[in-house]
């Protein structure tokens, strides 16, 4: 087995962003590319490989695919095994002759290593150290995350500098101005509010709090230094760790990456006096980085021990099963007590969300065509089938009390009829024809914006409804939880949720995520139409007690007034909350204030 093409797309992804090139077999780089994020670990294997997967294809020359093979280094890849399954998944969907597949930080050291003993230190957002010898052995320290430590990171100066503010506060050690600073930088007036504020903070946003302790270190502060010194000096002590695990001898670079070492003097010069007094280390900087390093280890003859190959022709590692359907990798249900389920099955539902998350462009834009139909008088449509079209029932059932509009205004169908919302009614959702059917039965027009359901991404159903749809002149979108066509339809919303950890039941995270993609689009649609006014649902109508207090309390803060005249108002309104604070902003009658409200397209409008 060896690749030998006559093109490489030569990819660093990494958990932000990702940088490719293209090049030829003399070397010569003939175009760049930036992408998304891509590890596995934060995102999934779907969003992962669909992202790595459009900067690769994005990159490719124009000669047939077999001729170009891909090489990559991928953040969050923890064993041979992950490398060969994401090489084939990119070059198998594209064509490719084959990929070559690492952890990032490998091609790195290899590449800038010159086929000797060498270090790699990163000092970034997150740490990690890696040591290789002349052979391609290698060693590891740290980088395992925040939980860990991260020590010598810009997170663990961020948490040590607060560390050192809440001592100070407490008394515990003596004063800092990284009380004031910090608590200006996170928007608060009271050192007990950082406490709240550090709970709800990303990783990157304590990260980011190096920037105050630098501009504190510099002006002096003695306990900020400290911090940024102490870090350098722990990244340090993995630098040892990994030497020492592969007995290198001699001077041996080091070579430092990372913000910390690009963008804090003082932190790099705390490195490098500290690894100083430990032996014959060199300190160097990268010479080749990103694609140009990637490119470099993909021309390793023979394939490093610690990278892992795919070529076209070879036994296929991947199931052929959508990801939904596919096994998951995490310990099987029945192998877990009460306590490790709730927990499993708590954080399968945030990655649902997370997947949710990714889908905002294509979600935009979902919200755009369903406001531009609720403002042309047309109507947003669901078609669904099993869990996918009760979601669609449900969110559809939702918003009449919500906006108060009529239950013609969002309307939601389900393979089966309203029997299969309580009774599972599986085979129906295979019926192309009654798709097709049921939007022609609905009357489905141009005005109108129709949205398929479907986790698979291929439910006939689902497709029979948006191809009569799209042939009414409707816009049309389709929601599902696979990559793969599309149905036609005009907005793609894939929530690549990945295989579910009870085996293909798609209500769980596919489920999860399926119920906030709705939930933006209805909600976001209807606020682009006119029936949100200052975050409140202006559009409801008081039915019962519950909600007539809530619009009791939403007069009164529209209008400025106490409770009683809010009752008072609305009870004139006969319960329209827009008439009620038109009566009280305006003075109005009740007869010209409902005029104006009338002649409003919407409850929002009239407001304004």
């Amino acid at each position: 087995m060896g690749l030998q093409p006559e093109y490489w797309i030569a990819i660093e992804a990494g958990g932000t962003h990702s940088r490719g090139g293209c090049f030829d077999a003399r070397g010569q780089l003939l175009r760049e590319a930036e992408g998304g994020p891509c590890n596995p670990m934060a995102y999934g294997w779907e969003a992962s490989i669909d992202s790595l997967a459009a900067l690769a294809q994005s990159l490719l020359p124009d000669v047939p695919p077999e001729s170009v093979a891909l090489a990559a280094g991928v953040a969050g890849l923890v064993d041979h095994a992950a490398y060969v399954r994401m090489g084939e998944a990119i070059a198998g969907r594209l064509g490719l002759a084959g990929a070559r597949v690492a952890d990032d930080l490998y091609p790195m050291l290899y590449a800038n290593a010159g086929g000797g003993a060498a270090v790699l230190a990163i000092g970034g957002t997150g740490s990690n150290v890696l040591a290789m010898n002349a052979d391609g052995r290698t060693a590891q320290a740290g980088g395992r995350g925040h939980v860990f430590g991260d020590e010598g990171s810009a997170y663990a100066i961020g948490v040590s500098a607060l560390r050192a503010a809440s001592h100070a506060v407490d008394g515990m050690a003596p004063d800092t101005r990284l009380v004031d600073d910090l608590m200006q930088a996170a928007g608060v007036t009271d050192f007990r509010l950082m406490v709240p504020w550090a709970g709800q903070a990303t990783k990157r946003d304590i990260a980011a709090l190096t920037h105050v302790v630098v501009r504190a270190a510099d002006a002096g502060d003695a306990a900020a230094a400290q911090c940024i010194i102490e870090q350098a000096h722990q990244l340090v002590a993995q630098v040892l760790a990994a030497v020492h695990r592969l007995g290198l001898q001699g001077r041996v670079p080091v070579l430092g990456q990372g913000g910390l070492f690009e963008q804090c003097a003082r932190y790099a010069d705390a490195f490098e006096e500290a690894l100083s007094t430990h032996g014959d280390f060199n300190l160097v900087p990268l010479k080749l980085r990103g694609p140009g390093a990637i490119y470099r280890f993909a021309l390793a003859a023979p394939l490093p021990a610690w990278a892992g190959e795919w070529e076209r022709g070879t036994a296929s590692t991947e199931t052929s099963l959508p990801g939904t359907e596919s096994a998951s990798e995490k310990p099987p249900l029945d192998s877990l007590d009460a306590a490790a389920l709730a927990r499993v099955l708590l954080q399968e539902g945030v990655h649902a969300a997370e997947s949710a998350v990714c889908c905002t462009e294509a979600l935009a834009h979902a919200i755009e065509a369903g406001g531009k139909a609720l403002r042309e008088g047309g109507r947003i449509m669901y078609f669904g089938a099993g869990t996918s079209g009760r979601l669609g029932v449900l969110d559809a059932s939702e918003c009449p009390p919500t906006f108060g509009v009529s239950p013609d205004r969002v309307v939601g169908r389900i393979a089966g009829g309203e029997a299969a919302l309580t009774r599972s009614k599986e085979g129906a959702e295979d019926d192309c024809v009654a798709g097709a059917r049921e939007a022609a039965e609905l009357g489905v027009s141009p005005s109108d914006f129709v949205v398929g359901i479907a986790a698979s991404g291929s439910t006939p159903y689902v497709l029979g409804a948006l191809e009569a749809a799209r042939d009414a002149g409707a816009t049309t979108a389709l929601v599902s939880a696979n990559p793969g066509p599309e149905g036609g339809a005009d907005i793609a919303i894939v929530l690549r949720t990945g295989a579910e950890i009870l085996a293909g039941s798609t209500r769980l995270k596919a489920g999860t995520a399926t119920k906030i993609a709705l939930n933006a689009i209805t909600t976001g649609a209807f606020s682009l139409a006119g029936f949100v006014y200052q975050g409140r649902m202006v559009g409801m109508m008081p039915t019962n007690e519950k909600l007539r207090q809530r619009a009791i309390r939403m007069v009164a803060e529209l209008a400025e007034v106490p409770a009683e005249p809010a009752e008072e108002a609305l009870d004139a309104a006969a319960g329209n909350i827009p008439v009620a604070v038109l009566l009280l902003r305006h003075g109005l009658s009740a007869e010209a204030a409902r005029a104006r409200f009338d002649a409003a397209s919407a409850p929002a409008d009239a407001l304004r």
